[in-house]
């Protein structure tokens, strides 16, 4: 198992022996471990178990669904959440997408392209968030114009590329209704499980194809 002097040291190993991007929020990396906002780092890879094993990350919580991990660097607790391809965080042909089109950044880590990272930070507000924190107000109204119609903007964005909103399979990660199309225009595979931890019966969108809103 490798040991981290510095972020810098950590992404170094990562680029070499993983296929993987910082999702959002790294535009304080690698000189901070955290920002202000956000205590975490959060990471898409294509091979979750690998990950954990070269990195030596530690699970934060005993959930199965639960993917925050903490990982020793300078002799420091850093937490990060490894999302992974096929989590259905984003639904499966971007989260292909997004590592294949994947730019280094500081010349030291991995993140999205400009696209990706548009509507990926969109979808992130608007659908796994209940109430969108400041900072994500800040940065989406940059991205696009402050009249622009975001949850539109978003479906258009999903149908032309064929995506759609899917259940993420952590269970932690909300989906807020509100800003989900559920017309049902295509056929919609809808499964039921029960975790008495968070609501009982809840559903879990396996695959939902949208159409734009009227």
């Amino acid at each position: 198992m490798e040991s981290f002097d510095s972020l810098i040291s950590f992404f170094a190993f990562l680029n070499e022996n993983i296929n993987y991007v910082v999702l959002r929020n790294f535009e304080y990396l690698p000189d901070n471990f955290r920002s202000e906002e956000h205590g975490d780092i959060d990471i898409l890879t294509d091979d979750l178990e690998k990950l954990v094993l070269i990195t030596g990350a530690k699970k934060v919580f005993n959930k199965s669904f639960r993917v925050q991990y903490e990982i020793t660097i300078n002799n420091e607790n850093v937490l990060f959440d490894f999302r992974y391809v096929g989590d259905q965080y984003y639904c499966l042909p971007w989260e292909k997408n997004i590592l294949k089109t994947k730019v280094l950044y500081k010349n030291c880590f991995f993140v999205m392209d400009d696209e990706n990272l548009k509507y990926s930070l969109l979808y992130h507000a608007l659908v796994h968030k209940y109430k969108i924190a400041e900072d994500y107000k800040k940065k989406i109204n940059i991205l696009f114009s402050y009249t622009a119609n975001y949850k539109k903007e978003l479906i258009i964005f999903l149908k032309k590329n064929e995506y759609s909103f899917v259940q993420p399979k952590d269970l932690s990660v909300v989906v807020n209704e509100k800003n989900v199309d559920f017309t049902p225009t295509f056929l919609c595979r809808v499964l039921y499980s029960r975790n008495s931890f968070f609501r009982g019966f809840r559903f879990v969108v396996k695959i939902l194809h949208i159409e734009f809103l009227k």
